[in-house]
Order: C-alpha cells, then sequence, then structure tokens
C-alpha cells in the first residue's frame, strides 16, 4: 500500500498519514540546516566537501536523535486537528514532565520551548492519558495484553543480540562447511577486484577513493548501518572502479549506490532511495541513483554475496571463543585496511581477518601464534608476516590520518573503546623470531605426541 503510516500507541489503530511523514520532516529539517554541497570536483574540494564537520555533524544528530529515540520507544503519534484539542496551547508547549515537543524548528535548550507547528510530540511512558489507552497500549497498568516497560530494550542491548548469520556460525556441526565455502567463493575472478584498477583510472586516485570510503563510514554510523554492509559497499566500489572507468563527478555517485546495493541486500530495513539522495544534499537525483544502480548490478553479474573481513572475523571468532576486545580490535584493523587500495587489494577477506587478529592477540600483550590458530585459520604465521607487518604500520598512522571515521567509530563502548588502545611495535626481525619459536614449539609437541603414542602402544603388548 503506497503513503506512509504512523503507528499510535494503540497497537490496533494504524491510520495513513495524509501528508508524507519523513518528507514533511525532510523540509524541515531543511529549514533549519543546509548541508554542504558534496559534488566531487578536484582532490581538495572532495576532502572539503564529503568530511561532515563536526558542528553539524551534532547539528543532524540533535535534530534526528531526540525524534529517532521517540521512533523507537514508539509512543510518537502525529498531530491533526482534532487531536490538537488535547494539547494545553495551540500556540505554545512548553517542555515540562509530562509533555516533550520533538521540533524540527528551532528551540532553546534552556527552556525547551517550541512551535506549536510541530509535527510529532511525544509523551512519556508514565503518562496516563483515557484517549490513548487500549488493551494493546504500552502502560503501567496490568491488563491480559499488556506490554510490561521493564522488559524494554536499550541502546546497547540492542547492539549486542546476534543475528542471524552469528548464530548459524555457533552451529558447530557446519562450521567447517561454512569456512571452506566461504575461502573458495573469496577465490573466485568475479569476486575479486583488480590490484592496480586504479593506474587505468583517468580521473580519480587512490586519495580520493580513501575520502569517499570515509564518507561512507559516516553514513553508515548515521543510518546505523551493519558492519557487513559497509565491508560489502567498499567491496562493490573496487570490483565496479576495476571494470569501468568513472569521472571524478560521478566517483560520490558511484559510492552512494554502492551502500545503497549493500543496504537491500544485507539490511532488514534498508534506507530509502530518497535518503541516499539526501545525504548528497541532493548532488544527484533519485534517477540518476537508480540508472547506477542498474548498471553497478550489470557489471557485478547480480553477483553480491562476496566474503569480507567481518564475515571471516566473526566466524573465526565464533570457532575459537575469541574475546569481544580482540575481535572488535581485530575488525577495526581490517576497516583501517579498506582505505589503503595498496597493497591491501593483493590480500584475500581471510588473509586479512587472520593477519588482523593475530595482531590483535599481539597487540593486548598475548602469543601472536598458536597452534590453534593456525588450524582454525588455514595459514601459517610465515603466510601473513607481511600482511601483518602492513597492518601494524597503518595502525601506528591511524591517529595522524586525515580520515578519522574509522578512529571514532570504534571509539564507541559498543566496540570497547579499541581505537584508544595504543598500537604496539612489531619488527619483521621480532616476527621471524616468533616464527621459529612456533615452528621449534610444533617440533616439540610432535616428538611428544610420538613418545606418548610409542608409550601407549607399547604398554598394551606387554599387557
Amino acid at each position: 500500500m503506497a503513503g506512509n503510516f504512523a503507528i499510535y500507541n494503540d497497537q490496533e489503530n494504524i491510520k495513513e498519514v495524509k501528508a508524507p511523514l519523513r518528507a514533511e520532516i525532510k523540509r524541515e529539517q531543511t529549514k533549519q540546516m543546509v548541508l554542504p554541497n558534496k559534488t566531487i570536483g578536484d582532490e581538495n574540494a572532495l576532502q572539503n566537501n564529503l568530511k561532515l564537520k563536526s558542528s553539524k555533524t551534532d547539528t543532524v544528530s540533535n535534530h534526528l536523535g531526540v525524534a529517532s529515540r521517540a521512533f523507537k520507544e514508539r509512543n510518537i503519534y502525529p498531530v491533526n486537528k482534532n487531536e490538537k484539542e488535547v494539547l494545553k496551547s495551540s500556540e505554545e508547549i512548553s517542555c515540562d514532565e509530562s509533555n516533550v515537543s520533538v521540533m524540527s524548528q528551532s528551540w532553546s535548550s534552556s527552556s525547551f520551548e517550541a512551535s506549536s507547528s510541530s509535527s510529532f510530540t511525544y509523551r512519556k511512558e508514565n503518562e496516563q492519558d483515557e484517549h490513548l489507552a487500549t488493551p494493546m497500549s504500552v502502560t503501567t497498568v496490568g491488563t491480559p495484553m499488556s506490554v510490561d516497560n521493564k522488559f524494554s530494550l536499550t541502546d546497547d542491548q540492542r547492539d549486542a543480540i546476534k543475528n542471524d548469520r552469528e548464530r548459524l556460525y555457533e552451529c558447530v556441526e557446519y562450521q567447517l562447511d561454512i569456512l571452506n565455502y566461504l575461502k573458495t567463493v573469496e577465490l573466485q575472478k568475479n569476486n575479486r577486484p583488480r590490484v592496480d584498477y586504479m593506474k587505468k583510472q583517468p580521473d580519480i586516485n587512490d586519495s580520493m577513493r580513501t575520502i569517499l570510503i570515509d564518507w561512507l563510514v559516516e553514513v553508515s554510523e548515521e543510518y546505523r548501518l551493519h558492519s557487513e554492509t559497509l565491508c560489502l559497499a567498499v567491496s562493490y566500489i573496487d570490483r565496479f572502479l576495476s571494470y569501468m572507468s568513472v569521472v571524478r563527478a560521478k566517483l560520490q555517485l558511484v559510492g552512494t549506490t554502492a551502500i545503497l546495493v549493500a543496504s537491500k541486500y544485507e539490511e532488514i530495513y534498508p534506507p530509502d532511495v530518497a535518503e541516499f539522495v539526501y545525504i548528497t544534499d541532493d548532488t544527484y537525483t533519485k534517477q540518476q541513483v537508480q540508472r547506477m544502480e542498474k548498471l553497478l548490478l550489470k557489471i557485478l553479474t547480480f553477483d553480491l554475496n562476496s566474503p569480507t573481513t567481518y564475515s571471516f572475523i566473526s566466524l573465526f571468532a565464533t570457532i575459537m571463543n575469541i574475546p569481544d576486545k580482540i575481535k572488535h580490535m581485530g575488525q577495526y584493523l581490517c576497516e583501517l585496511s579498506m582505505l589503503r587500495a595498496t597493497p591491501f587489494l593483493s590480500y584475500t577477506p581471510s588473509q586479512l581477518a587472520a593477519a588482523g587478529l593475530a595482531l590483535s592477540y599481539y597487540t593486548h600483550g598475548n602469543s601472536i601464534w598458536n597452534k590453534k590458530m593456525q588450524e582454525t585459520f588455514g595459514y601459517e604465521l610465515e603466510d601473513l608476516k607481511q600482511i601483518i607487518l602492513h597492518l601494524n604500520e597503518l595502525h601506528f598512522e591511524a591517529e595522524s590520518l586525515p580520515q578519522q571515521a574509522i578512529q571514532e567509530k570504534f571509539k564507541a563502548n559498543k566496540y570497547m573503546q579499541v581505537a584508544c588502545v595504543k598500537p604496539k611495535k612489531i619488527t619483521l626481525e621480532a616476527l621471524e623470531e616468533m616464527i621459529t619459536m612456533v615452528n621449534v614449539g610444533d617440533e616439540l609437541n610432535t616428538t611428544a605426541e610420538n613418545i606418548e603414542n610409542v608409550r601407549q602402544k607399547t604398554e598394551m603388548l606387554f599387557n
């Protein structure tokens, strides 16, 4: 059914809103704040335009955050002409203990007063309103169909809930089959971007790609997209640019379309096309995004199931029962590697994930390698030596990089603030010494196992 819907506290009463709510919110937000034009011109203009200023990001969060929280609590309803009589004043609404107005117009932080032209009114859960009380309402009054407020989840609890993929990885019977399948798929030619594709691009370079990916990280955080969605979008961009030449004015369109397609593939509720047009400050039209979507899917031959570093890290962490902090640090290092096409495009996602987890263990003061890691990852430490050195070098440079979206992302409590952990230097000589110790340890373990086997067989013969 066409149109947007407003969900009342009464879950049985779902009414179609005559004027589209999303469009109304956008018009009001546009009056309050005009985003900078993010048109990709030269390299300096790209840097200035794509980077979301911290002050404007705060403004967006202030205007959208309250409305988002109100939607999550599902205590929002549109104000129409009939319901205006319920409000105390038709001209001005005060934000007191029982009534808070969510406004897109200007309002003061001291008095929280707003105009009555507000699109939404948020009421606290403990407010008794006879007009809204129904058997399906979220209230403190006990009824056979009431929903108890004390069981509502917080944002952190929602983030901690595992998705279907992570729950599937916990099936021990399928873990090795899934791992072998993903390693087979990642080596397929259509899933691998060309390592040196940027040399054949006449109008863009690695720096522009880095700025674009940094902007996509901010977009994914603004819309709370899954990390897998971001990794897929970057994979789509590299695979597309491996076969198509793109002028710099259309590079942002490629990135926007890539994260749109990744959202449709990965997210349960992907943002609408109009949302992605809006974040580009209407630099591109909806028709342009849709045409680019058709071209992108054609170039990718509709093969969207590319294994990513996040897929392998999640699977490795589940098989080995890796602590969350080690897992998040490995994820952080792998996302940093997305900023640089060279040399990281020459490595497979499984190699990057294994090297990232090994370096994460080392950074937190643990042994960089053991027999269990070798059996699970399917690689020897010697195979990952160069990748670990490159990741360690990038980890030291992370604080001084112009692009800081990934660093800010992993400073959040959700990721246990792993971006604040100081990197630990590792040299080639030290790594080679560790490789020698690991090999010697494996030989000793093999010798001990052989001795034990001989002893057991001897006992069986004499008994």
